[in-house]
């Protein structure tokens, strides 16, 4: 290197020596800058300048972006979505130092686009949405922002139960909406809104259609006519976790069903059969309002009848107190429906089994009331129901005391709540009568109600009612093995069946978890054992499963002492990490599982409202009561279509 550097200096002395014989040229300051702009499509401008004596031109775009060029002639794209102006600087130079600078202020407009949206919106074409009206929250109430009361971001003052607002001529045309959304394949949106004639308007607004009712009522009202949809990007509304980011915005006053004043409705979630949206009430800035949709009419009573009898019951006779069965030898029932009830009732034949139906119900009362049942002895009340269209099933025992009156002021009772009863099968109810906590007295049952969700709106096929005592049944284990799944492998995503192909599960009790785990056989079939269990968890961390596509979860359970059983799904979001600020998750409850038998759960995927997404599921979380101090046993958890 020395020697390289020597050989420079010999030949630059050469030629210093030598100029008398070159002529080296002397850089001049350009001059006479002039410099323009023109806007072409989708953020790109072309920029021309031109100088004296110039060879070069530097261009400082005025968002953190530059550009060199010989010829003065170069294009920009610019990318910030919306009206942006921008400082543009433009250098000329000729030498080191020997440079003309001019500055132009230039204007782009770039239209927001999200095409995966539009193609949900529209299924690529035009898509029709309806009131998710069989889910609770298709209509919601909330604080608008921070600061109001506490976490902002949900449905917490309000949540409507399914069916709660088609029961009433108040409401109903709310449930009629048809709601279409259109694309011209362009990326351009269409609207339009198919009240029936009617809409459901808040009380505050009344005053837009001459109303005089004091509450939220359905006046007749002109939607007619498409409206264009622009979307927008959006933050700061919710957490970015619990929304889309995208808000719709109507023309012309469009609005989606319910009437609050507002065209702009910020899109929480939209899946294929789903659309999720939060909007402000222009009369008080103070309230969100929650709406949610579905890509099928919410149908009630679901049109189903179950074609096959109940299970045939095996406690022993000597060992039951039997109400309605035909297994058993049934007490004295004064009345399946008393004057009091709401509720039609009807004997049903399922399968060749008599059945009690009750339909439109919002509660039932049945009676012993001249033939008092002394329960004292049994240990659990059981029932087996069907129902297409439950979203919670309600059962009250009521004792009227040693003096055997009603309201003789010694009466005890007690309601037990089934949140979100399986659907379209029949579901065994086996509940220690220790659950009834408020019945502190049972030699003298003289009701039984029956009540639930949707109020009013609903149907329940009941049969084998009765009370036992479990002390010769003590199972503590299943001897038989789960009910093998009929679903087919290709609909199926598995993570632990013998039935299926499962995939890679990191780890079926993590070192967090606070439960003892093992593996054991039932008939020849694979099983896991959770005993003293407070929570186990089962993670996919490695291997994420992708449940887009999937409609239900599934798990079949077999516990002899648990009162209460909590499933959890965990997705880690699509950074794929634990903690990254995307991770979404819910958990779903089952109140007062059956014992000592089987229970298979098949939970629509819909029902885990809070996990918005599906694609990275990493951790599926067991828990329930009594905590800490009960076992369950479970086969062929799987996802499918």
């Amino acid at each position: 290197m020395k020697k390289f550097k020597y050989m420079v200096v010999v030949l630059l002395t050469i030629a210093l020596g030598c100029e008398d014989d070159i002529d080296f040229p002397v850089a001049v300051t350009p001059s006479n800058l002039t410099v323009s702009s023109q806007n072409g499509a989708d953020g790109v401008v072309n920029f021309t300048a031109s100088a004296n004596d110039a060879t070069y031109y530097h261009f400082d775009f005025g968002d953190g972006s530059t550009g060199l060029t010989s010829t003065g002639m170069i294009s920009k794209t610019y990318t910030e979505i919306g009206n942006n102006n921008y400082t543009v600087t433009v250098t000329a130079g000729s030498g080191e130092q020997k440079t003309i600078a001019e500055t132009l202020q230039v204007a782009v407009s770039i239209a927001f686009s999200d095409p995966e949206t539009v193609a949900l919106l529209t299924s690529g074409s035009s898509k029709t949405w309806y009131l998710a009206a069989d889910q609770p929250g298709h209509l919601g109430l909330g604080p608008a922002r921070e600061g109001i009361d506490g976490d902002w971001w949900y449905p917490k003052w309000f949540v409507a139960s399914a069916f709660e607002k088609c029961g009433s001529d108040d409401s109903d045309c709310l449930c009629d909406d048809e709601l279409t959304f259109t694309t011209d394949g362009n990326g351009g949106l269409t609207y339009t809104l198919d009240n029936k004639g009617q809409t459901y308007f808040n009380v505050a607004h009344r005053d837009v259609v001459g109303g005089a009712e004091d509450m939220d009522f359905c006046y007749d009202f002109d939607t007619s006519g498409a409206k264009t949809v622009t979307l927008s990007a959006v933050s700061g509304n919710v957490p970015e976790e619990e929304t889309r980011g995208i808000q719709m915005n109507f023309s012309d006053g469009g609005f989606m069903g319910y009437y609050v004043g507002s065209s702009t409705y910020e899109i929480l979630s939209v899946s294929d059969d789903l659309l999720y949206v939060r909007t402000f009430d222009t009369q008080n800035p103070d309230l969100a309002w929650y709406h949610r949709f579905s890509s099928e009419p919410a149908m009630q009573g679901g049109g189903s009848e179950p074609t096959m009898a109940a299970p045939t019951p095996t406690a022993a006779e000597a060992d039951v107190i039997s109400m309605f069965s035909d297994a058993y030898t049934d007490v004295t029932v004064d009345t399946f429906r008393t004057d009091w009830s709401q509720g039609v009732l009807e004997d049903f034949d399922a399968g060749g089994n008599a059945t009690k139906k009750y339909s439109s119900l919002s509660f039932v009362g049945i009676e012993t009331v001249s033939s008092q049942l002394d329960v004292t002895a049994m240990t659990h009340f059981h029932t087996d129901i069907w129902t297409a269209d439950a979203t919670e099933f309600r059962i009250k025992l009521v004792d009227f005391g040693p003096d055997g009156a009603f309201d003789g002021g010694d009466d005890t009772e007690h309601e037990v709540v089934i949140a979100n009863p399986a659907q379209n099968q029949w579901v065994s109810l086996d509940i220690p009568l220790a659950d009834f906590a408020g019945l502190t007295t049972k030699a003298n049952i003289a009701q039984l109600i029956y009540s639930g969700d949707p109020s009013g709106a609903l149907t329940v096929f009941v049969d084998n009612i009765y009370f036992y005592n479990d002390g010769a049944m003590g199972a503590t284990a299943p001897t038989t093995a789960a009910p093998t799944p009929t679903v087919a492998e290709a609909d199926v995503i598995s993570m632990f069946s013998n039935a299926y192909t499962n995939v890679t599960v990191d780890t079926f009790r993590t070192d967090w978890s606070d439960a003892t785990l093992e593996d054991v056989m039932v008939e020849g079939d694979d099983v896991k054992k959770y005993s003293a269990l407070n929570f186990v968890g089962i993670e996919t961390v490695a291997n994420q499963i992708d449940a887009t596509s999937m409609t239900h979860f599934h798990t079949d359970i077999w516990t002899a002492d648990a009162t209460e059983f909590r499933i959890k799904l965990v997705d880690f979001g699509p950074d794929g990490a634990f903690d990254g600020g995307d991770d979404v998750e819910h958990e779903i409850t089952i109140a007062s599982p059956a014992q000592n038998q089987w229970v298979s759960l098949e939970i629509p995927l819909s029902d885990f409202t809070g996990l918005t997404n599906k694609a990275n599921i990493a951790q599926l979380i067991y828990s329930g009561n009594p905590s800490g101090g009960f076992t369950v046993y479970v086969d062929n958890i799987y996802f499918r279509q």
